[in-house]
């Protein structure tokens, strides 16, 4: 069985193109793109053809804003009645977190009149406490999923900038009311890093730090486990239909507590898209590029199937690796990953 095409490259930017997501009617990917038409830091939610081509800004932000406060669009998901629900976030310039940020519900068609139908931090009995979420998705006219996660500021090496780090915490279920939405843990998902809906009530996920693959109900229920990469490996950003599971391992992830505050977090700069079938065991590794490129491989994150389930959109990100040799004698091997993102599409068979 060939499990897809060689994925491909949709957006060309010298700024960074992150959640990507699909249109109600899987004609379109959603995203969110850094703009370089102004020096403060903001993201428009924009929108390509599924099959690539010139970019729509879907929403931008109040431009008396621009030059004043930094303005974030991203991790939306339409609805096929032409609904959008996505995250806002604003700072002033140079923040390293957001003042307000929250999630916000309108029409697709008129972006600017949505409503913030929950702020954060946001938590309920039985759901953790966060501060963002991602991987955002419609499961009925009344209710929507997502990764709830919590921000943490965290440097790579003693003199350098600090990163915003996202960890997953729960899988959360929204219901929408004329009032405050209510929300709701999917049993059994702490800690999850990823997940996949297959059907109306099956669940599969992953957990920040571990190597399996893990599956439940909706509704409650056993969780046990799907697939097992084994010891020293970290599996997310699984996706699943039709018996098979696409899922990152590997590439360059941690997963860590911090020895201050005792906080854990996961650094995730993308990793290898396995395919895996649920059936026999069998394990495919997706070949990201040909050989003629100039980065030795790519590596891939956030990935999100289409809503038929024919195509993966998915953060790409160019890996080379450059060789140190004393001599004739290989030192070391140093991994240069590009510090900003495209939108891939891998085409499912």
């Amino acid at each position: 069985m060939n499990p897809g095409t060689i994925p491909v490259q949709l957006t060309y930017s010298s700024g960074a193109n992150v959640y990507p997501s699909w249109t109600g009617d899987g004609s379109g990917i959603l995203y969110s793109r850094q703009r370089l038409d102004v020096t403060d830091g903001s993201y428009c939610l924009s929108r390509l053809p599924a099959a690539g081509g010139t970019e729509q800004d879907v929403w931008c932000g109040p431009t008396f804003a621009d030059q004043e406060s930094t303005t974030v669009a991203e991790v939306a998901a339409a609805s096929a009645d032409g609904r959008l629900a996505f995250v806002r976030s604003q700072s002033g310039v140079g923040a390293e977190t957001p003042d307000r940020s929250g999630l916000y519900l309108g029409l697709y068609g008129n972006p600017d009149a949505a409503s913030e139908i929950l702020p954060f931090p946001a938590n309920a009995p039985g759901v953790p406490v966060h501060d963002a979420l991602s991987e955002l998705r419609w499961l009925d006219a009344a209710h929507l999923l997502y990764l709830a996660e919590v921000r943490r500021l965290q440097a790579p090496c003693q003199f350098c900038e600090l990163d915003t780090l996202r960890t997953g915490v729960a899988v959360v279920r929204v219901t929408l009311t004329d009032s405050t939405p209510t929300l709701a843990m999917i049993p059994g998902t702490d800690s999850a890093s990823s997940y996949a809906l297959v059907g109306t009530d099956s669940v599969y996920f992953t957990r920040d730090g571990q190597s399996a693959i893990y599956r439940t109900l909706l509704s409650g229920g056993v969780v046990d486990v799907a697939y097992d990469f084994g010891p020293g490996r970290i599996a997310r950003g699984v996706q699943a239909e039709g018996g098979r599971c696409w899922v990152i391992v590997d590439g360059q992830v941690t997963f860590s507590t911090d020895s201050g505050s005792g906080a854990t977090f996961q650094r995730d700069n993308g990793g290898d898209l396995h395919v895996i079938t649920l059936g026999t065991g069998a394990d495919t590794v997706v070949q990201p590029a040909p050989p003629s490129l100039s980065y030795t491989t790519l590596w891939f994150r956030r990935p999100l199937l289409s809503p038929a389930g024919t195509g993966i959109a998915m953060e790409g990100r160019p890996v080379t690796l450059v060789n140190h040799y004393a001599g004739d004698v290989l030192i070391s091997v140093d991994t240069l990953i590009g510090r900003t993102g495209e939108i891939w599409r891998y085409d499912v068979h």
